[in-house]
């Protein structure tokens, strides 16, 4: 199996053989002690284990929680976690539903998180609402969102509308002039599939709550580059000339400023001409932080390749905002 296959990341295309792999991944953990100390413990990324994911959840850690944690315990929580005294009946309850790595990364996480809280390095209690998250949808591929709304979405009264939003991504007055609405009542049938979605998201046994639903407050903080923070102190500084007042809307806490204006970012990128993978790379390194080393790992290129084709796209999203505030300012 090549690298790629490894941990989950292409769950999408349907595996053929996902019982063989997951069968015999879990033969080898509960039969041999090389294999299994190779699986939780081993370093390299092209093997079969879990180093892929582990980096992916220890940088998560740190950046939403602010826990750092090393390779070794991450790896043995999740080794005891499955374990269980001997008796490794976690590892039974897998249901074959996705890849043995795309259902590996959900339990994981879940025992990494459950280990911190019962150690009260993080408080309880947290689980995932509705209220409390929110979709990445847009930053997401076009067949990735294909693949959750025709998943979780497909006989609901709100699939045209989410099709239209996340993978055709239509704009709006083209979207209410296809689905013969109105303005108020696409916006009112959009947010009701997006609860709907989230509701789903949560719900479901796959893989794709990680990808596509974040914490809000977790991003509220975290999204916070130099040029958001300054678009915000322009929101202060002019909100009775700021066109942001019509986009935003006025009387907003810092933290709604920022959200909002994550929010705005988000659809504003969503219009420019750029393809899916340029849309991806900026949005990930501009507004979700992702370090490039990371992202190049994730995307298949190369640092340099990551570096030159950011500048780039960054350099034209500043110029179409700098028209965009002209114009509207």
């Amino acid at each position: 199996m090549d690298e790629k296959k490894y941990n989950g990341f292409d769950t999408q295309e349907r595996i053929a053989n996902i019982d063989a792999e997951g069968d015999k991944i879990r033969e080898g953990i509960k039969t041999s002690p090389k294999y299994c100390q190779e699986f939780f413990y081993g370093d390299k990324k092209d093997k079969c284990n879990i180093a892929r994911f582990r980096s992916k959840h220890i940088w998560d850690l740190k950046k939403i929680y602010g826990v750092f944690m090393s390779e070794d315990s991450y790896s043995t929580i999740v080794y005891e976690a499955l374990w269980a005294e001997g008796t490794w009946a976690p590892l039974d309850t897998y249901d074959k539903q996705s890849t043995f790595f795309a259902w590996l990364r959900r339990v994981a996480w879940n025992a990494v998180i459950e280990w911190l809280e019962k150690e009260h390095i993080l408080s309880e209690n947290r689980a995932r609402t509705v209220g409390n998250t929110r979709l990445t949808m847009l930053s997401q591929s076009v067949g990735k969102c294909k693949l959750v709304i025709d998943e979780l979405m497909k006989h609901t009264k709100y699939y045209e509308v989410l099709t239209a939003v996340y993978v055709d991504r239509l704009p709006e007055a083209k979207i209410v002039e296809d689905l013969g609405l109105s303005v108020d009542e696409y916006k009112k049938m959009r947010k009701q599939g997006e609860h709907q979605l989230k509701d789903a998201l949560l719900r479901t046994t796959h893989y794709f709550e990680e990808d596509v639903l974040h914490d809000k407050s977790a991003n509220v903080i975290m999204v916070s580059s130099e040029f958001v923070m300054d678009v915000a102190e322009w929101y202060k500084d002019r909100i009775n000339e700021n066109p942001f007042c019509d986009v935003l809307g006025l009387q907003l806490s810092d933290e709604e400023v920022k959200e909002k204006i994550v929010d705005f970012i988000y659809d504003f990128s969503q219009k420019l001409k750029w393809t899916d993978e340029e849309r991806y790379l900026w949005r990930q390194r501009f507004v979700e932080k992702v370090p490039p080393a990371q992202l190049a790992e994730e995307m298949h290129k190369d640092r340099h390749w990551v570096d030159q084709h950011y500048s780039r796209i960054n350099k034209k999203f500043r110029r179409a905002f700098k028209k965009w505030w002209k114009q509207n300012g």
